[in-house]
């Protein structure tokens, strides 16, 4: 096909310096084809103001309240007018710079005529340590986790607006996107990370843990006509417990690698310190 246009799409709500960052990374972008469509949820913290300063890749912009993460995502879908979108939130970044003409040149050699959604890996960030997570369209990896990060995929826009995102969803609205889209589209992945994106604190939390856990295998369940049985429930419970060791244990590695710069760098302070000619 020809040289496809991408919109990305941003949402926030009183986020201004993360909004900051992620119009920046839109606009080191080396690939031109690319507008971006912005969704504030009526920010009062100069987010509006973020946006002229910093929006220079920006087409269209709005600032007012709205019913949630999936309202602001069909709101901009619908003014979208790229060949391809991708959700790239506040505070969400890409990989590097060329992300976008890697994206475009996989696409460019698409022979297939079957809508197509691309995807590549992506990079968690959470208190201080960076966690490469490896994406799969393969339907074995859906049934407990969502293998594919909505920043690090572009949604063929015909497909995006005739299958918009749930909006009774409050969470999971991205992983109930690809198991229907799974039904029309085929997925081809992309090499190499695509965005790097910051885990909430609430993604850390135990009851959210299990909150997601639950609405995902429901999901599941609901995507492929069954409901969830008694095994279900052990393998929720098995997995939070799981999760939350591997989270404990990430914080944990994350605060002793920070002590251990702190610590370089005051052992390299008083060398230089103590080093330092004595005035006469």
């Amino acid at each position: 096909m020809s040289t496809p246009r991408f919109s990305i799409v941003t949402i926030a709500f009183n986020a201004a310096d993360a909004l900051r960052r992620t119009l920046e990374s839109v606009n080191a972008q080396t690939f031109a084809g690319v507008e971006q469509i912005v969704v504030d949820g009526g920010s009062t913290d100069g987010s509006v103001e973020v946006i002229a300063r910093c929006g220079r890749r920006v087409a269209w912009w709005v600032s007012e309240p709205d019913a949630g993460i999936a309202d602001a995502f069909n709101k901009a879908t619908r003014q979208a007018s790229g060949d391809y979108i991708c959700y790239l939130n506040a505070g969400d970044v890409f990989a590097a710079h060329d992300v976008l003409e890697r994206v475009a040149a996989r696409i460019g050699h698409q022979t297939s005529m079957e809508p197509t959604i691309y995807f590549g890996d992506f990079v968690s960030s959470h208190e201080g340590v960076q966690r490469l997570h490896h994406a799969s369209a393969a339907l074995k990896d859906f049934a407990w986790d969502n293998p594919i990060n909505h920043q690090s995929a572009f949604v063929p826009r015909s497909l995006a607006q005739a299958q918009p995102y749930d909006v009774r969803l409050t969470l999971g609205m991205d992983y109930d996107f690809w198991l229907r889209a799974m039904k029309t589209a085929r997925f081809e992945q992309v090499p190499g990370p695509i965005a790097i994106f910051e885990l909430g604190g609430r993604s850390s939390a135990s009851a959210w843990v299990v909150h997601s856990l639950i609405i995902h295998r429901t999901l599941w369940h609901v995507n492929r006509g069954s409901r969830l049985g008694a095994g279900d429930w052990v393998g929720i419970a098995t997995r939070a417990i799981r999760l939350k060791l591997k989270l404990g244990v990430r914080r944990l590695l994350g605060r002793r690698l920070a002590g251990a710069i702190r610590a370089a760098k005051s052992r390299r302070l008083t060398r230089l310190q103590a080093s330092a000619p004595t005035p006469a």
